[in-house]
């Protein structure tokens, strides 16, 4: 009778695995989150601390910062989903802007203080300069522009796979790709967005780890990826 049981046990999670395997578009970021798998964050710090920190890490990342980097990926991503709302409360801390705060979670949407509202805006449309010319943006760079504004993008879509080797799932959830252009995406927010700095934050911070696992991922389920870049 237990080994019964074991067995329809062990049946049910082959069906489950074997259904999360594949490309999902309709899954949530705290759904895809919450689901089994290894990540690209799990294998930066298994590579870059230890496998301890890796297992159990618990990163906290303060809201404010999480706030802003949630933003400029919903500006940059899906602005026409409207999910950046802006707040004239002179501070966080105000009832005023905890309440319109929860309510924006409540619906999925990020609120933010004006300085920080018009912070991302500028991150990825640009800013106008004294003489009046737009400089700077996201959608204003050549590549990043037109990657963003492809017909075919496909926003944070989730990816599940079963590695051959190890029998491991892995999961991958890329910001965008475009199977057009065939290029793959990650938008960042970093201190200093110049390539010398930048270029140093990618190796500091293990993107080019992250780039490595979400190639394969793309690989192991056929998905034809040319460029992978990671964009401040």
């Amino acid at each position: 009778m237990k080994q019964d049981k074991k067995h329809e046990t062990k049946d049910k999670w082959l069906r489950e695995y074997k259904q999360k395997t594949g490309i999902h578009k309709d899954i949530t970021n705290a759904d895809y989150h919450a689901e089994t798998g290894v990540n690209a964050s799990f294998l930066k710090l298994w590579i870059t601390k230890s496998p301890f920190h890796a297992m159990h890490n618990q990163f906290n990342l303060a809201k404010h910062v999480a706030d802003v980097g949630t933003a400029v990926h919903s500006e940059a991503l899906e602005p026409e989903l409207g999910n950046v709302l802006v707040s004239d409360e002179k501070s966080r801390a105000t009832k005023a802007f905890k309440e319109l705060d929860a309510l924006a979670q409540a619906q999925g949407k990020v609120v933010l203080p004006r300085k920080d509202y018009d912070m991302v805006k500028g991150m990825v449309n640009g800013v106008e300069a004294d003489y009046g010319e737009i400089v700077g943006g996201l959608m204003n760079d050549a590549h990043c522009g037109k990657l963003l504004q492809q017909k075919d993008k496909q926003v944070e879509h989730s990816y599940f796979v079963e590695h051959p080797s190890t029998g491991l799932l892995l999961k991958c959830r890329p910001d965008i790709y475009s199977p057009k252009l065939r290029v793959m995406g990650d938008v960042k927010t970093a201190a200093q967005a110049d390539p010398k700095n930048f270029g140093k934050a990618i190796f500091r911070l293990g993107y080019h780890f992250q780039a490595a696992h979400y190639l394969l991922c793309a690989k192991l389920l056929e998905v034809e990826v040319q460029y992978f870049a990671s964009s401040p």
